[in-house]
């Protein structure tokens, strides 16, 4: 008998059908579940995404303070990326070290383009949230975002 591990490893739609619960309980607000999910079965690939989209929970939740001291000292641009959403939920002024994450490494980086677009966003720089938004690759995690804070993503896309 194989394993649930083994069953599913041969599948090529595995990486994204396992985020799929977590990926809707973030999107349907349920953070606490988010952090409480269990991720122990899932493939190593889906490690970075579902961290991120638990630190995003826990910034959520109101504890950006601790989500920020536990990657100060990260060098992976999506983690970097949380760290910015966090370190302005909190008040500190991100925007410069933003626009150069979403410099260096926005063209290919989907956190990077949505977490980079929301601080941006909301720092006021519509603009530039929507032209770094505008490279993603058929996320609908782009559009959900702005949509949410009463902007219109298709009207105000950019072709490249």
């Amino acid at each position: 008998m194989r394993s649930p591990r083994s069953a599913t490893s041969n599948n090529p739609l595995t990486h994204f059908t396992e985020l799929i619960n977590i990926h809707s309980a973030f999107h349907a607000g349920a953070f606490q579940q988010v952090l409480d999910f269990d991720t122990s079965s899932f493939s190593s690939s889906n490690a970075l995404p579902v961290r991120v989209l638990q630190l995003r929970s826990k910034i959520a939740l109101g504890q950006a303070k601790d989500v920020s001291s536990e990657l100060a000292s990260e060098k992976t641009p999506d983690l970097i990326a949380v760290k910015l959403l966090a370190d302005q939920e909190q008040g500190k002024d991100v925007l410069s070290q933003a626009k150069k994450l979403a410099e260096q490494h926005g063209q290919e980086n989907l956190n990077v383009q949505l977490l980079g677009g929301i601080v941006l966003e909301r720092a006021g720089e519509t603009e530039e949230a929507l032209a770094l938004l505008s490279k993603h690759q058929g996320s609908l995690d782009a559009c959900v975002e702005f949509y949410m804070r009463g902007v219109d993503c298709e009207a105000n896309s950019h072709t490249a």
